[in-house]
This record gives C-alpha cells, sequence and structure tokens, in this order.
C-alpha cells in the first residue's frame, strides 16, 4: 500500500508543485473563513439583540397572544401542562435525509394547578398578591376546563425515532402538577410555518390526539445546548490561506528546487557520423591503400581493354 501511495506521488508530482493548485485551495479556504465569520457576527448579533431586547412577561397559555406577549424575534415564556408520556416523533424532511422532532403535546393550566400558576406569575413580574375573589373562581376554572384539546406543541430536535425526554433534557422549569401533566414554564421561541403544525398535528393524530389549526408551536431553550464557537475554525482557515500563499510564492521562486528534487533533464540521442568533411578525414590503413590501388588497377584494365575490343 505504502508502493502504491509513492509511485501515485510520484506521478501527480507536478500537479502538486503547481502554485495555481495552491493559489485556488486558498481562495477556497479564505471564502470559507468568510462565511463563518459571517456566521458568527449573525449569531453574535442576534444574542446582544435578545439581551438588550429582554425576554417577555410570563403568561398562561391559554391567555397567550403572539401581538403582545413575544418580543420582535419571536421569543416568549408561557406556563402550561405538558404531558411527556405523549411524546410521538415526527419526520419533517425526507426519506433520504431525515430530521427528526420530538413532539408533546401543550395543555392548558388546569383548576387543579391554576393557583399555584397565579402564584408564581406574580412572583415572576414582581407583583403583590391578592386573594382571588370566590365569584370569579368557578368561572377561571370553568375556563380553565373548557377545552380537552391541546392549545400548543414543544418541538425539539432528536435521534431517530427517539421520544424519551424530560424536563431537564428540554429546559423545563418544574412548578407543579396540573390534570394533564406536569405545569412548567416554557422559556423558547415560537414557530411559524405551516410544515411544522401540520407534522405535529399528524404524529400527534396517531395517539387520538386531536390539535387545533392556531396551536402554538414552541423550541424551548434548552440550557444544556450553547451556542457553537466556529471562531477556532475561521482562525483555522485564515492561517491555512495565509501558508497556502506561502507555499505558491515558494513554488514559483528559484528556491522550489530546495525542496522538490529537479525532474531528469532530457538526454538527446546523438547518432554516429558515418562521414567526414574532407578536411578531417581519417587516417587510412595500408591495407586501404592497397586495396584502393587494386581497384583503380581492375578499374584501367576493363577501359583499355574495351578500347582494344
Amino acid at each position: 500500500m505504502f508502493v502504491l501511495v509513492l509511485r501515485l506521488l510520484k506521478k501527480i508530482r507536478h500537479i502538486i508543485a503547481s502554485p495555481r493548485l495552491w493559489l485556488s485551495a486558498c481562495l477556497t479556504c479564505f471564502g470559507a473563513a468568510a462565511l463563518v465569520g459571517y456566521h458568527q457576527d449573525q449569531m453574535a448579533a442576534v444574542t446582544v439583540m435578545a439581551e438588550k431586547i429582554g425576554l417577555p412577561s410570563e403568561v398562561l397559555i391559554q391567555d397567550f397572544d403572539p401581538e403582545d406577549h413575544t418580543n420582535i424575534i419571536d421569543e416568549l415564556q408561557v406556563l402550561a401542562e405538558v404531558d411527556l408520556a405523549s411524546a410521538t416523533a415526527a419526520n419533517v424532511g425526507s426519506e433520504d435525509t431525515p430530521l427528526w422532532l420530538t413532539v408533546l403535546p401543550l395543555y392548558q393550566v388546569s383548576a387543579d394547578a391554576l393557583p399555584l400558576a397565579r402564584q408564581h406569575l406574580m412572583v415572576s413580574r414582581h407583583t403583590v398578591r391578592r386573594p382571588m375573589a370566590r365569584s370569579a373562581a368557578p368561572e377561571l376554572e370553568a375556563q380553565a376546563a373548557q377545552a380537552d384539546a391541546p392549545l400548543g406543541v414543544i418541538i425539539a430536535e432528536t435521534v431517530a425515532g427517539q421520544t424519551t425526554v424530560t424536563t431537564t433534557t428540554l429546559g423545563l422549569e418544574v412548578i407543579g402538577q396540573g390534570k394533564n401533566g406536569t405545569l412548567v414554564r416554557i422559556s423558547g421561541v415560537a414557530l411559524g410555518g405551516g410544515n411544522l403544525l401540520d407534522a405535529a398535528a399528524a404524529s400527534l393524530q396517531e395517539r387520538d390526539i386531536g390539535l387545533r389549526q392556531d396551536a402554538l408551536v414552541v423550541s424551548p431553550k434548552s440550557p444544556d445546548v450553547t451556542g457553537l464557537d466556529l471562531a477556532w475554525l475561521k482562525t483555522s482557515l485564515i492561517w491555512a490561506s495565509v501558508l497556502m500563499v506561502l507555499l505558491a510564492a515558494i513554488l514559483r521562486s528559484p528556491l522550489r528546487w530546495q525542496f522538490l528534487p529537479k525532474a531528469p533533464e532530457p538526454v538527446e540521442e546523438v547518432q554516429a557520423v558515418r562521414s567526414f568533411p574532407a578536411v578531417f578525414q581519417p587516417i587510412r590503413t595500408q591495407a586501404e591503400i592497397a586495396k584502393e590501388q587494386q581497384q583503380a588497377e581492375t578499374k584501367a584494365r576493363r577501359v583499355i581493354s574495351r578500347l582494344v575490343t
């Protein structure tokens, strides 16, 4: 195997030693570094914007209004009951390149968990806790128990077909227990697009769970997942570009022969000279002189014999 590699390198040695090859690779690396830098700048801009804007106030999912309870980058904070046992998997990709998502139904805060949710909202908003009027309590209980269908879903990327998730992996803050599941605080981003909602509805339908047409689709922010730092990749690509430029410059200079062996110069075959000019005639031997004299005498006799006859 090693011998084959050496033979291959010997054959493509002139390609490897071409400055154009390394200049092209340099431009490719430099372009990739620019794209990575642009991506990093965009991510940093979104982070700075999110820090300056801040998260919107927490709200019950049944009171959620996209215009009032999301900021300009679609971040939100809602209280809802999540049913972890009803988690399903949905493929929003294709058969060749699948993209599996875990779908969890979100229910409105039930009457059992409503007092605890109200108390949590008062603490988060730094408002004075006031007793609930008894006349309003039955109305709120009836409102909380009005609908059994999920008001939204949690979408989280996962491994193919895997639906085992916990509140910790999803970054959900557990507040208590409700009628339809665990009462949690969800901090995430509202997702749009009908494809996600249709895929979520189809996956929940397999468990006989209906989903509303205006259901909220949320992608939670998990504390275990941090932004990918690609600064090292950008720096590596820039240094690779610089080294390739230096290598191309060396290959175009006479110093290349200090690093690469010279190619053998072609040797022209010189044919032997059969006849020499008169000036450089070689010295004849006695045998050659005698032979020439004999041939001349023979030729003279033939001419005389022809004249006589």
